[in-house]
């Protein structure tokens, strides 16, 4: 059995370098992000139990593929916000093919039987088709036994209150306890 903290949107690594003070019993911290600009700086954290895959995950129809990826490019370097999602809301959006791989291949090919995940979540919109996938699947109960999530539903056009709800409901149901607000259920916010 091993003890994984994954995150999913790890951004400049802020939160894997909290997530070694408060989780520092954890066998491997994973960090997925898709930015290469961002992956250089999560790729500072010197702790050799910290992986860093240099991807998006998303619901795929193939295993994996290269995707157009939006750019929010109104903070400079630090790329704050940026989203699968086009109609995320961004005050200077440009674009970038990234690797993009489906969240359920990945978890079938990183966890085996008896790992225990604490998942954080911050893909600004993409939330939302993550959950509906690993919750399909079953992979998620399967393998995560805490969320901290970051929810973006009304920065998204196309992410209705119902859909949150929707999913929300699905989570909980689960029982991870999630209040589903904007900021609540953070990784900073929960504890």
């Amino acid at each position: 059995m091993r003890k994984i903290f994954l995150d999913i949107g790890a951004h400049n690594g802020q939160t894997l370098k909290k997530a070694l003070e408060v989780y520092p019993d954890m066998d491997l911290y994973i960090g997925i992000e898709p930015i290469p600009s961002m992956v250089k700086k999560c790729k500072e954290i010197k702790d050799p139990r910290v992986v860093i895959h240099n991807i998006a995950l998303d619901m795929l129809d193939v295993e994996e593929k290269k995707v157009e990826f939006f750019v929010d490019m109104s903070k400079g370097n630090h790329q704050c916000g940026s989203s699968l999602l086009k109609d995320k809301k961004m005050r200077k959006q440009s674009s970038i093919k990234i690797n993009c791989i489906d969240v359920s291949a990945f978890f079938n090919r990183t966890f085996q039987e008896g790992d225990e995940v604490i998942m954080k979540i911050d893909v600004e919109g993409k939330e939302y088709d993550i959950f509906d996938s690993l919750i399909s699947s079953g992979l998620l109960k399967k393998y995560v036994t805490k969320i901290h999530a970051e929810w973006h539903w009304h920065k998204v056009l196309s992410i209705t209150k119902e859909r949150h709800n929707e999913i929300l409901i699905a989570l909980n149901k689960l029982d991870y306890n999630l209040k589903g607000k904007s900021r609540a259920d953070e990784f900073y916010k929960g504890f």
